[in-house]
C-alpha cells in the first residue's frame, strides 16, 4: 500500500487494476511512500486515522482475462505460462483443479479490501478511472498534467475472446462471483 501523510491517503493496490502506474504515480506526484510490500495492508488501524483511503476495481471477468494474458506473455516465468498455456487450462487452475504455488495475483480484489483495517473512502472503477480519479480530495490538477493509465484500459468481449464453452462460462463466473457480488458488477452470459 503506498501512504502520504502531505496528501492524507492511502492507496490499496489490487493486481491487475491498474496498481504499477497508480503507485509510481502516487509515489512520483504524491509523495507517497510503500508501507510494507506494494500490496500489504498494514494491520495498524492509527494509520488510516483522518486519512482518504482509496483503491481501484475492475470488472472480475476484465481482471480474469488481464491475470492471463499477464501470464501467457511470460511475465510470471515459464513456469507457469507453461502450466496455463490455453483459457481453459487456465480457469482449470485457477478454480484450484490444477495446484501451483500461490501467488497474490490470483487473490479476490475483495481480499485486498476485506485486509483494510479502515474503510475504503473512495473505490474507483477502472472502465471509468479517468473521472473517477479527479473525485479524490487530493488531485489538484487537469486533465492534460495527471499521467492516468492507458495500457489496461482496452474494452474487450469474453464471449469472443476469452470464454468459450458453457463449462469455461461456469467456471469464470464462480472465480468472478465474489467480486461480482461485493463491487456490484454482473456476471456476463
Amino acid at each position: 500500500m503506498i501512504i502520504s501523510s502531505e496528501h492524507r491517503f492511502v492507496y490499496l493496490p489490487t493486481p491487475r487494476c491498474a496498481s504499477t502506474t497508480l503507485s509510481e504515480l502516487m509515489i512520483s506526484e504524491y509523495g507517497g511512500v510503500y508501507a510494507g510490500s506494494k500490496h500489504d495492508i498494514a494491520p495498524e488501524p492509527n494509520w488510516y486515522k483522518k486519512m482518504t483511503v482509496w483503491s481501484v476495481v475492475r470488472h472480475p471477468l476484465d481482471r480474469l482475462i488481464s491475470i492471463f494474458e499477464y501470464i501467457r506473455d511470460g511475465k510470471m516465468g515459464p513456469h507457469w505460462r507453461d502450466a496455463c498455456k490455453t483459457e481453459s487450462e487456465f480457469l482449470a487452475f485457477y478454480t484450484g483443479q490444477r495446484r501451483f504455488k500461490p501467488n497474490v495475483i490470483f487473490r479476490s480484489q475483495a481480499f485486498f479490501l476485506e485486509q483494510c483495517p479502515a474503510e475504503v473512502s473512495y473505490l474507483l472503477y477502472l472502465d471509468n478511472l479517468h473521472e473517477g480519479v479527479y473525485n479524490l480530495p487530493f488531485v489538484r490538477t487537469t486533465v492534460a498534467n495527471l499521467k492516468l493509465p492507458q495500457l489496461n484500459m482496452a474494452p474487450r468481449r469474453a464471449e469472443e475472446y476469452f470464454v468459450r464453452t458453457e463449462t469455461d462460462y461456469d467456471l469464470a463466473n464462480t472465480v468472478c462471483r465474489k467480486d461480482c457480488l461485493a463491487f456490484g458488477f454482473k456476471e456476463r452470459t
